[in-house]
C-alpha cells in the first residue's frame, strides 16, 4: 500500500501523485480481470454446475438471473467446504432460483412487509 501524507505548507509532487494514481488504476484492473477468469477464488461450483446441466428446469430461470444474483448463488454453494453442506445449499436455493428470486431477496421481502403493516 501507498500513501502520501499531506501537511499545511507541503509542495506537491505531481509526478509522483499521478504515478500512485496509474498504479491503482492498474492493480485495480488486474484484480477485477482476475476475477472474472473461471476458477478464480470467486468461480464455480463444481457440484452446482454438474446439476445445471442435468437439470434443464434449473438451467433456464438460473440464467435468465441477473449477473451478480448468479454469481452470489455459485459463491455460497462453493464456500461450503463439506460436500453435505453444498448439497444441503443446492436443495436450499433451488426454489429460490426456479422463483428467479436473489439469494438475499427473502430479507428484503420481509422487510418490505413490515414497512407495508406500518
Amino acid at each position: 500500500m501507498r500513501q502520501i501524507r499531506f501537511e499545511k505548507g507541503d509542495i506537491l509532487d505531481l509526478q509522483v501523485i499521478s504515478s500512485y494514481i496509474d498504479e491503482t488504476i492498474k492493480q485495480a484492473k488486474e484484480e477485477k480481470n482476475e476475477a472474472d477468469k473461471p476458477g478464480s477464488k470467486s468461480g464455480s461450483s463444481p457440484a452446482f454446475m454438474a446439476l445445471m446441466e442435468k437439470d434443464e428446469n434449473l438451467k433456464q430461470p438460473f440464467t435468465q438471473l441477473t449477473p451478480g444474483r448468479q454469481k452470489d448463488y455459485i459463491n455460497y454453494i462453493a464456500e461450503a467446504k463439506k460436500e453435505e453442506t453444498k448439497s444441503a445449499r443446492l436443495e436450499k436455493v433451488y426454489p429460490l432460483i426456479l422463483e428467479g428470486k436473489g439469494l438475499n431477496d427473502k430479507y428484503s421481502s420481509k422487510k418490505q412487509k413490515q414497512k407495508d403493516r406500518q
